[in-house]
This record gives structure tokens, sequence and C-alpha cells, in this order.
């Protein structure tokens, strides 16, 4: 996937906490982060000419985790 599409992650956070990417022996701040996306910075748009398909990496909030809980039992 990333050497026909392009990756782009959450948040630079994920240099370190996207455990799946670094056991696959990808280097995660070698992709775009969402906010390099909307900015169109240099390191999304050197990718965006690449083409392909689009993976986005989630590496996750607890407080997503607790809000849609909440909005389960308390709809």
């Amino acid at each position: 996937m990333a050497g026909r599409g392009r990756v782009v992650v959450d948040s630079r956070d994920a240099d370190h906490e996207a455990g799946d990417l670094l056991q696959a022996g990808l280097d995660p701040s070698a992709f775009a982060s969402l906010a390099d996306v909307v900015n169109e910075s240099p390191r999304w748009t050197s990718q965006a000419t690449r083409g392909g398909p689009v993976f986005f990496k989630s590496c996750g909030w607890a407080g997503w985790d607790l809000a849609a809980a909440h909005c389960v039992v308390h709809p």
C-alpha cells in the first residue's frame, strides 16, 4: 500500500504511536499528517502527485472512545 498509494496519519503523534506501521518497517514520520493535507504542505503535495489509494492511519484517542460510549448510553 505505501509503495502504490499514499498514507496519511492523523497527527504527528503517530511518529511514535503507530505501532502497526512501525512493526511493518514503515517510518510514520515520512507520511503526511491530516494537518499537512488541509494546509496543502509540501509533505502532502509531493505524495498527492503519486495517485493511487489513500490509507488514513488513526492512532486514536481515548477521549473519542469515551464520547462515543456517552452517546450510546445517553442518546
